[in-house]
C-alpha cells in the first residue's frame, strides 16, 4: 500500500524537523510513501529545511513553491494550499 502525506508551509521552520521526522517514521508502515509539500513565502527558513531534507531523500518529497500571493486571509492560503495538495494527490493515482 502507498501513502502520500501532504500539506501547506509557511513560516513553519521550528515545527519542520519534528514533523518531517515523525512522517519519515509513519512512512515506515506503508510499502511506499511520498511526501507533497505546497510551501507559500515564508520569514523563516522553512524553504530551507524542506530542501535540506530533500536533498537526504531526493525521491520521497516534493515542493510546490508558490510565488504568487494569494490572499491576505490566512484560512483562504490554507485552503488553496489544500486543494493543490489534493489535485497532486488525484493527479498521481489516476
Amino acid at each position: 500500500m502507498k501513502c502520500c502525506f501532504c500539506g501547506p508551509v509557511k513560516n513553519c521552520g521550528k515545527y519542520l524537523p519534528k514533523v518531517l521526522s515523525n512522517i519519515e517514521k509513519l512512512g515506515q508502515l506503508f510499502d511506499d510513501y511520498s511526501i507533497f509539500i505546497y510551501y507559500d513565502k515564508s520569514h523563516d527558513n522553512s524553504l530551507h529545511i524542506l530542501k535540506e531534507f530533500q536533498n537526504k531523500n531526493p525521491n520521497k518529497l516534493t515542493i510546490h513553491i508558490n510565488e504568487t500571493f494569494r490572499s491576505p486571509f490566512r484560512t483562504h492560503r490554507l485552503a488553496y494550499g489544500r486543494n493543490v495538495c489534493l489535485k497532486y494527490i488525484k493527479q498521481q493515482n489516476e
